[in-house]
């Protein structure tokens, strides 16, 4: 199975809540999480304050039923405050004050 999660930085907290429990699920012992964040397609290029903070970047993490480490229990919550500060609109770059740096 493979699938999209689109959440910026908690992304990888949800994904690896959500693949720990598509494993316990299904029954699978191996599990990967790829993740990818092409910042520079939404920030200005002219803004290299931002680049230093978030530049691209992309990971790879394995989990593993016979891993050195566990992934507790996680809480989850969401606020709604200042929501149009994150919103990605057509022929517009996000700011610093909006990425919140």
């Amino acid at each position: 199975a493979a699938f999209d999660v689109t959440l910026a930085c908690s992304g990888y907290v949800y994904s690896l809540n959500i693949l720990k429990s598509f494993m316990a699920v299904n029954g699978f012992s191996k599990g990967i999480i790829f993740t990818c964040d092409p910042c520079s397609k939404i920030l200005n290029p002219e803004d290299k304050n931002a680049d230093l903070l978030l530049g691209d970047a992309a990971t790879a993490t394995l989990l593993s039923a016979q891993g050195k480490f566990e992934i507790c229990k996680t809480a989850f919550c969401t606020s709604s405050q200042n929501y149009d500060t994150i919103i990605k609109r057509q022929g517009v770059y996000l700011s610093r004050q909006q990425a919140g740096i």
